[in-house]
């Protein structure tokens, strides 16, 4: 029942709203190898549209907003010289968008006042396994990829119409619910929608 509600909301909010669907995730990752007892975990969004996808950090979003304002204020206030530091601008400072059908995956990054944009080809060729479980309401299956000079878990839903997921993870028919590298260093789980 719980899942029919889910679907029916989501396929309601599909065609209802033009900004398309928001994924939540949240993600576990392991910045200093050197301090693997110690994880850092962030909030991120796949924020899905009918032409592609963009996954981002909902804390660098939250931080970036609170800049911008205080620079509006400064600036109609007319102050010249001001200075912004944010305590907490998040871990995550990259955000991906694909672009659909053919998924042209770019990373956007920053170092310093430079801003980067990678593109990034690299085929996904999974496999799909036969193992199956529950992630929340959904059944998923396991598939499995080598990419990045790592070996990543996914786990997907049908239940989706998307064939999309967290990062520059995509091509399986369904949406990635939960994605983990081999290493257990970088780890998404589905938080919602």
């Amino acid at each position: 029942m719980r899942k029919t509600i889910f679907m029916i909301t989501l396929l309601l909010s599909l065609h209802s709203f033009a900004q398309g669907t928001r994924i939540m995730y949240e993600y576990r990752f392991i910045s200093d190898l050197n301090k693997k007892d110690s994880a850092d975990t962030e909030l991120m969004y796949l924020d899905i549209k009918k032409d592609g996808s963009r996954f981002y950090s909902r804390q660098k979003v939250v931080s970036d907003s609170i800049r911008d304002a205080y620079i509006q204020k400064q600036l109609a206030a007319g102050v010249g010289n001001f200075s912004f530091k944010s305590s907490n601008d998040g871990k995550v400072v990259y955000s991906v968008s694909k672009i659909y059908p053919d998924f042209k995956t770019n990373l956007h990054t920053s170092l310093g006042q430079n801003r980067y944009d990678i593109t990034d080809s690299k085929p996904m060729n999974w496999k799909i396994e036969p193992d199956k479980k529950k992630i929340d309401q959904f059944e998923v299956q396991k598939a499995t990829l080598d990419f990045g000079g790592r070996m990543w878990i996914a786990w997907f839903s049908q239940d989706f119409p998307f064939q999309d997921g967290p990062y520059k993870f995509h091509g399986l028919p369904g949406l990635i619910l939960e994605m983990e590298d081999s290493t257990g260093t970088h780890l998404f789980k589905f938080a919602g929608s």
